[in-house]
């Protein structure tokens, strides 16, 4: 929660110097601050690959599998 906080500062602080160093927005970049940041945080959680070789293994195996030729091809046609 520390380095949150200490991210979500340094970002404020960034954008109050950008603007030059007006008088009373420290909310307004406070807030500001906040949403780049999670929105950061958020882009990188939903970025990352989730991968599943078994599950894609056992999938690729039972629908491609000879024994299920018949299962297939129906499944196919009821489509």
């Amino acid at each position: 929660m520390d380095d949150l906080h200490d991210l979500v500062s340094a970002r404020a602080y960034q954008l109050w110097e950008k603007e030059g160093r007006p008088h009373g927005q420290d909310q307004r970049h406070w807030d500001q601050a906040w949403r780049e940041v999670e929105a950061e945080r958020l882009e990188a959680e939903t970025s990352k690959p989730v991968e599943r070789p078994a599950f894609r293994r056992i999938v690729l195996r039972a629908r491609y599998s000879p024994a299920n030729g018949e299962a297939a091809s129906q499944r196919r046609v009821a489509r």
